[in-house]
């Protein structure tokens, strides 16, 4: 009965049911391998080779096998080797997308903002456009929404911010309070910048997109601009 329960729960949440069924896929994948035992990588065959194949094919072993640091490091040698679009290359489409999504989760739990915000972005433009998205495609545009609204505002100089937004946040599907929260923190930026008058000009479309923004009037307070 427990064991019902907790898949009742996990089941019923979208959130966890996305989560749940990323993780099964990777674990089976896993246990795919562990099911025959321990695996001696020396009688791999892409580990006995150098090619340009088989050292993507490393990379896809090393991420499915939790050892990020391994795959982004063998991933940087075969990039300066042939630049960044020789994996994809080298894999097919399905095994490219999924050293994507971990890559950008890896980036991400080592705080590599910008490379995490990298892979997220490549992955979120090839998909929104395709029929069949990945199963990890919500939790791609979460993880950009997590980027965009708690981690990059607090890890990026003011001038970095602004670049940052004029190139790469169209597309995503924000809700009227979150792209008010971002011209927030464009106001903010050019505030830091000592441009008052585009500062009040963004916050301005801030409160025009969410007319009951609490963080929308807070900053105005706290920057003493009037509305």
């Amino acid at each position: 009965i427990r064991d019902s329960l907790k898949a009742f729960e996990i089941l019923g949440d979208g959130e966890s049911r996305r989560q749940y069924d990323l993780q099964s896929r990777l674990r089976m994948r896993r246990e795919g391998d562990e099911d025959r035992g321990p695996i001696d990588e020396s009688k791999l065959f892409f580990f006995r080779k150098g090619d340009p194949e088989c050292l993507a094919l490393r990379i896809v072993y090393f991420l499915t096998h939790a050892r990020g640091s391994e795959a982004v490091e063998l991933l940087g040698s075969l990039e300066r080797r042939g630049g960044e679009e020789l994996l994809r290359r080298h894999l097919d489409l399905n095994d490219y997308l999924d050293c994507v999504f971990l890559l950008g989760e890896h980036f991400l739990e080592e705080k590599r903002y910008l490379d995490a915000l990298r892979r997220f972005l490549l992955l979120f433009k090839h998909q929104d456009a395709a029929r069949f998205k990945r199963p990890y495609f919500e939790l791609t545009v979460d993880a950009l929404k997590s980027l965009f609204l708690r981690y990059l505002p607090r890890s990026l100089e003011a001038r970095e911010w602004l670049a940052l937004m004029d190139e790469s946040e169209e597309g995503l599907p924000w809700t009227a309070r979150e792209r008010a929260r971002l011209l927030i923190y464009s106001a903010n930026a050019h505030l830091e910048l000592d441009d008052v008058q585009r500062a009040r000009e963004v916050a301005r479309d801030a409160l025009r997109i969410d007319p009951t923004s609490r963080s929308v009037r807070r900053w105005y307070h706290e920057s003493g601009l009037a509305y």
